[in-house]
Order: C-alpha cells, then structure tokens, then sequence
C-alpha cells in the first residue's frame, strides 16, 4: 500500500502539470475555462482527495512517514482548489484559468514537498 501511495503521489503530480500548463495557456489564448477543463478540474481534485485517503489508510495501518511535515503537506494539497475557487468567483471570466492553472502549479510544489517529507 506505500508504493501504491507513492505512485499515485507521482501520477497526482503529473496530472497537475498538465492542468497547470493548461490553464496558463487558456488564460493567454483568452478561450476562459472550457467544459473539458473544469471536468479535469473535477478529476484532479478527485486524485488529490484519493490520494488523502490512501494516507489516512496507512497512517491508520501504522506506517508514519519520517517527517511530520508530510501531514501538513498532505493535508494542504486537496484544499487548493476549493480554495481557488472562492477566488476565481470573485475574478474576471477571463482571469479564472490562470488562476486555477496556477492552483495547480502550486499543488505541484505541495506535492513535491509531501513526496520529499514522506
């Protein structure tokens, strides 16, 4: 169950990437957020919550990662979205891409930091 955590950890990050580079590239071809971007919203946001739990199993199993950072981390990735959201509400149509592409460059980062604690 730890190497199932840690690779969905890697594919959560790879996931992110792509809807980071998507949403910056929305926002400067100014075509605001489509359809299929929100759904891939909707996805990441279901990996990152899955991936929660599957550390929650572990900590409930016994495994505790070697830092105690990889808590925060953790539990700082699946808010970003909602987060953002409350944000790109009060935005212009035009800025909500960036600002969820940015949300997930930042889940990114969070990530990788959770994978490096971890």
């Amino acid at each position: 169950m730890v190497e199932l955590h840690g690779r969905f950890a890697v594919a959560a990050v790879l996931y992110m990437i792509v809807v980071g580079v998507w949403g910056i590239v929305s926002y400067f071809r100014k075509t605001g957020v489509s359809g299929s971007f929100r759904g891939t919203l909707f996805i990441g946001e279901g990996m990152l919550v899955l991936e929660a739990v599957l550390g929650m199993a572990l900590l409930a199993a016994g495994h505790r990662p070697p830092d105690n950072l990889h808590f925060l981390y953790g539990a700082l990735v699946p808010l970003v979205f909602p987060l953002s959201l409350s944000v790109a509400r009060t935005r212009p149509p035009r800025q909500v891409p960036l600002i969820y592409g940015v949300a997930a460059l930042l889940i990114v980062g969070l990530a990788l930091r959770a994978i490096v604690t971890g």
